[in-house]
């Protein structure tokens, strides 16, 4: 495996990719304690990074610095560049904004407004791409149109061929604990030439693939029909595996991947 970016590297501009280049908090990224401990960390859905708020910041700057990634401030409705003139500024700017978050939390405020963000650039994800090794014939775009609740409804879904977001359909349709039939003769493609997969990400054609869908109440088993219905369960996990697993290189397999820490060495929650 190539290993031209370092472990840091490809976690931050792998989150960015994998939230399809949308703006992520910087007071989210800072590894929690049970992240750090179990080496899993169930907020990105991937392994923690493993670094002090300082290192992070560190990171930031460089791929920043470097055009791969953008800061960017909020003020109310106001969005413009972040410009730190160096590392240890932008690490301060992360300790203020972790300190004001939690002093709205203990406060009982039901919404937080964050202010700082990150998001990858097209330079950022051709460099991604070059590690990564990604086939994006296997990307899918966001699913829209879900209810989560018993109804009738529309879901669309975007790749780059038909037949492979007809799949994604179907594996979503075939979760045990949330069913649906999907009602294929209802079926709508629309063709993109170009596909903008999202912001810095272009490729030459696309489709979305529209079709009405009854969505039907969650579902829970008792011993008996759990036994039958495994299987089903387990060829749901398997096939989501399989579309989920669509570039080669990244944080699960990196060599540096850190390992969760042996012995009481204490890692403290949402330490900058």
């Amino acid at each position: 495996m190539s290993n031209t970016l370092r472990y840091p590297e490809v976690w931050l501009l792998e989150r960015s990719v994998e939230h399809h280049a949308g703006r992520l908090q910087l007071a989210w990224l800072p590894d929690t304690r049970r992240a750090r401990q179990s080496g899993y960390s169930e907020l990105w859905n991937c392994p923690p990074h493993g670094l002090s708020g300082k290192q992070l910041c560190e990171v930031l700057w460089n791929l920043w610095h470097q055009g791969e990634l953008e800061l960017r401030v909020c003020e109310g409705i106001e969005e413009q560049p972040l410009v730190p003139a160096n590392a240890s500024e932008l690490h301060q700017l992360l300790v203020e904004e972790i300190l004001g978050c939690r002093a709205k939390k203990l406060s009982g405020a039901v919404r937080i407004p964050f202010r700082l963000f990150y998001r990858i650039t097209a330079v950022g994800i051709a460099v991604w791409e070059g590690y990564a090794i990604a086939d994006w014939s296997r990307f899918r775009g966001a699913l829209f149109g879900r209810l989560y609740t018993p109804g009738k409804t529309t879901w669309s879904q975007s790749a780059m061929n038909e037949l492979f977001a007809r799949e994604v359909l179907d594996v979503d349709g075939s979760n045990v604990f949330q069913p649906a039939t999907i009602h294929w003769e209802t079926a709508q493609v629309v063709h993109h030439e170009p596909w903008d997969l999202f912001p810095g990400k272009q490729l030459a054609h696309g489709v979305t693939v529209s079709v009405g869908v009854t969505e039907h109440a969650q579902r829970g088993f008792d011993c008996d029909e759990w036994e039958q219905v495994r299987p089903m369960d387990e060829n749901y996990r398997r096939r989501f595996c399989e579309i989920c697993d669509w570039y080669q290189n990244g944080t699960h397999n990196h060599p540096d991947r850190p390992r969760p820490p042996t012995g009481d060495a204490e890692v403290k929650e949402g330490t900058a």
